[in-house]
């Protein structure tokens, strides 16, 4: 009598893959699957695992968690085959496609494609079948990239809204006022000279939100104050492109010079951790000019202010001032200047106007002598002459001795909130009100060492 074995079902994990999702409905890998389901129950495939990656390019640049859950199973040898709907859901880098066959010839476990039919990598044939089907999708990746890199500068060129949602607009160019309130206090902040951690800080501690839901980063601020775009300006890779193609949210000037500060090699901004010591950089030593920095000074180990004097730098290492009555001191003068009237608050707009326009016409400068080199009027050894003295009028304009206005507290006020602010508001304050304060040598040089009010020359803000 003679016995017939039946097979057992191979067993497969279906791979569903769509680089874009816009409306997040999951409606592309829905139709992969059902395909996939259906080819499984026409071949008697068993189906032991279903991955998604929805909304996930397979360039390379991003990771896919489906995608190696994929490689574990098949390196554990718990599938026998990959079911897809066509073979570029699982790679269209070539790199990637040479290690699967790899892992593929290593672990005999196939791939099936919906629309293409069994690729046995075990062999000479299929593997070369497999390479080519990897080319093409290569090559219809470029294609896709070529088109939307042309697509985006061709809306940049004509000042049109790139189509998706940005801290305080919408995805058609709408200003939502909640957003564009917390980006005039970004910009505010930043050109007071707050650091970008503190203010990332005091942010997710307010519980404001981000457009994507994550915290708040020192680099997620830079990207929304150096940005055009709050100004109405249309850019394309750091240059405008249109102007006033949209509602502000921030005047011209003041994104100006937010794009000065924070262009690449700029250090007019703070971005490290929080303040730990008031006065340092603020106060000025009286002989040489040069910031003090805090130290501990005689065996007592008193807090101070120094002119440091290291080998081979310039400062003169000659003075020194006890720290808790300078900071009492200043507090106190913060305090009373708080009391009269509100001369120092003053905004000079009209500089930075000034500023801005100046700015703005060497910038068309700039771009001029780019066109009249680009249309061959002139050559490039003139060319680089002349752009050379635009750039270094633009390196030479001074900025704007601006400070955004604050909301007013009375001498009164600040001194019963001054013990529980903390240090880096507390230096905001101080900031606002006083350019530097030098300190000058012991008027007193006999008898034992008293704080004396006269050491300290204040220059204030106008």
């Amino acid at each position: 009598m003679t016995t017939t074995t039946t097979p057992a079902p191979r067993r497969a994990a279906i791979y569903t893959r769509i680089s874009k999702d816009l409306l997040q409905e999951g409606l592309g890998v829905a139709r992969q699957l059902e395909d996939c389901r259906k080819y499984a129950a026409d071949h008697g495939i068993e189906i032991v695992a279903e991955l998604e990656d929805n909304d996930i390019s397979a360039s390379g640049l991003k990771t896919r968690p489906s995608y190696l859950e994929l490689r574990e199973l098949m390196e554990g040898r718990k599938i026998d085959l990959a079911l897809v709907f066509s073979t570029d859901r699982l790679h269209r880098s070539m790199a990637e496609l040479v290690a699967f066959i790899e892992l593929s010839r290593s672990t005999d476990v196939g791939i099936v494609s919906v629309t293409g039919g069994a690729l046995n990598l075990a062999t000479a044939d299929g593997r070369f079948q497999a390479h080519i089907f990897g080319a093409v999708a290569a090559a219809e990746r470029e294609k896709a990239q070529e088109r939307i890199l042309r697509k985006h500068r061709e809306l940049a060129e004509h000042g049109k809204w790139p189509g998706r949602r940005v801290f305080g607009m919408t995805a058609d160019a709408t200003v939502i006022p909640a957003e564009a309130e917390i980006i005039r206090e970004l910009a505010e902040r930043v050109l007071a000279g707050e650091g970008f951690n503190d203010i990332a800080r005091d942010l997710n501690a307010r519980g404001v939100g981000t457009v994507t839901s994550a915290t708040w980063r020192a680099s997620t601020i830079v990207a929304i104050v150096r940005s055009a775009r709050i100004a109405g300006h249309r850019e394309h890779h750091g240059v405008v492109t249109a102007r006033d193609a949209w509602p502000a949210i921030i005047d011209d000037g003041t994104s100006m010079l937010l794009r000065a500060r924070l262009a690449p090699g700029q250090s007019g901004v703070k971005r490290g951790g929080p303040r730990k010591h008031l006065l340092t950089g603020l106060l000025k030593c009286g002989k040489c000019g040069y910031p003090l920095v805090r130290g501990l000074g005689g065996k007592s180990r008193t807090p101070n202010y120094r002119c440091a004097k290291n080998v081979g730098a310039p400062n003169c290492g000659g003075l020194t001032i006890n720290a808790a009555p300078a900071e009492e001191f200043l507090a106190e003068v913060l305090f009373q200047a708080r009391d009269r009237p509100a001369e120092l608050e003053t905004n000079d707009a009209g500089e930075l106007a000034k500023w801005a326009a100046e700015r703005e016409k060497l910038e068309k400068r700039k771009d001029a002598l780019a066109e009249m080199a680009g249309s061959g009027e002139m050559d490039m050894a003139e060319w680089s002459i002349a752009a050379k003295a635009v750039k270094k009028k633009l390196a030479d304009l001074p900025e704007p001795d601006v400070r955004p206005r604050r909301a007013r507290q009375t001498g009164a006020e600040l001194r019963a909130a001054w013990p529980a602010m903390p240090t880096p508001e507390r230096r905001k304050l101080l900031e606002d009100t006083f350019i530097e304060v030098k300190i000058l040598p012991r008027l007193i040089t006999t008898g034992a060492k008293v704080f004396d009010p006269r050491r300290f020359e204040i220059s204030w803000r106008r």
